[in-house]
C-alpha cells in the first residue's frame, strides 16, 4: 500500500500455484500457494474496508503452460464469475493483462 497525491493505493499480488512445481525448492521454501480467486477477494476487502485504500490494483503472474491446476484456477474464476460471485473487473480498479 502506498499514497500518492493523496490517494490511497492498495496492490494485489499473485502468481500461479504451478510455482510450487517449477521453482527450486531452496527459493520457495516456506511460502504457501494458494488459489488465487479467494486470496484476491480477502486482500481486496482488506485493502478497502480495513486499509481505506481509494484504488487497488491486481498485479498476476499466471501462465504455466499444459497446467492442470491452471485450468482449474481459471475455470474457477470463470465460473465463479458466470455465477455473478466474482467479477474480475469489480476485485480491482486496475487490472493489467499481459504475457
Amino acid at each position: 500500500m502506498f499514497e500518492r497525491g493523496g490517494i490511497r493505493v492498495g496492490v494485489i499480488g499473485a502468481i500461479t500455484t504451478g510455482t510450487a512445481r517449477m521453482a527450486f525448492e531452496e527459493n520457495i521454501r516456506g511460502i504457501e500457494f494458494a488459489p488465487i480467486a479467494p486470496q484476491v477477494e480477502k486482500y481486496r476487502k482488506i485493502l478497502e474496508e480495513e486499509k481505506d485504500c481509494d484504488l487497488v490494483f491486481l498485479v498476476v503472474h499466471e501462465g504455466l503452460p499444459h497446467s492442470s491446476r491452471l485450468e482449474e484456477d481459471w475455470e474457477e474464476l470463470v465460473d465463479r464469475s458466470k455465477r455473478g460471485e466474482l467479477r474480475l473487473e469489480e476485485a480491482a480498479d486496475g487490472l493489467e493483462l499481459a504475457h
